[in-house]
């Protein structure tokens, strides 16, 4: 699922792993740059339930999808 979202979201994404020590936990993540409709588009087509959004000087926010 993780390749066909990656195809999916274009050329401009990164990839990246989010990781915590406790409890022990790793996950892979894709950063897609661009309005954030467009990755909630892509995060509800792959049953994700909710996106992280980044901006620049600005603090984050995270926007429930379901």
């Amino acid at each position: 699922a993780h390749r066909r979202l990656r195809a999916l979201a274009g050329p401009g994404a990164i990839e990246a792993w989010g990781r915590a020590a406790r409890p022990p936990w790793a996950e892979r993540h894709l950063l897609i740059p661009g309005d954030w409709r467009r990755a909630g588009v892509l995060a509800h087509r792959f049953r994700q339930h909710a996106i992280l959004c980044l901006r620049l000087r600005a603090p984050c926010f995270l926007r429930v999808l379901r």
